[in-house]
């Protein structure tokens, strides 16, 4: 793949003021430039669901409705895609791209989870991660998606 063709995926999925939970995909080239993005309508949980999904609540609805919808319309081919709830990891059974989960720890080092244990592609993604102007702001990205989804749910553009 390259350098200059390289996409990252994030997704991230948000729980608005009403209780609804809504997801986005951010798909950037590999200096952090978005490319696209897509966005599901808010989630409305009904009270038989909440008891069907019982303790599997919030990642069956995290992955059934929300991540697996965004991920089947996207169209780039993604290097990896970046999470940043370790229950989004569990989507690793259901697609081939590679997940990964950015957190920081309190002493500000990036932490990064891989779902699947592949010590070859593991180096070949943090190399070029590392290598890439977006890796000094690696979680930067889900500011903007929880931007771009607090916009579009205060400006009730999602019904």
């Amino acid at each position: 793949m390259n350098n200059k063709n390289i996409k990252l995926g994030y997704l991230s999925v948000l729980e608005l003021e009403s209780g609804d939970i809504m997801g986005a995909l951010l798909i950037l080239d590999i200096n952090g430039y978005p490319i696209e993005m897509h966005y599901t309508t808010s989630a409305k949980l009904g009270a038989m669901e909440k008891i069907a999904f019982g303790v599997n609540l919030k990642s069956g609805i995290m992955i059934k409705k929300i991540a697996i919808p965004l991920i089947e319309n996207i169209e780039a081919d993604l290097l990896a895609i970046l999470v940043n709830d370790d229950d989004l990891l569990k989507l690793q059974k259901i697609i081939k791209t590679p997940l990964l989960n950015i957190s920081m720890s309190k002493s500000n080092k990036k932490n990064i989870d891989f779902a699947v244990e592949d010590k070859k592609l593991h180096n070949k993604i943090k190399n070029e991660l590392m290598a890439s102007d977006l890796w000094d702001y690696i979680d930067e990205p889900f500011t903007r998606i929880k931007n771009a989804v607090e916009y579009l749910d205060n400006n009730n553009m999602m019904k």
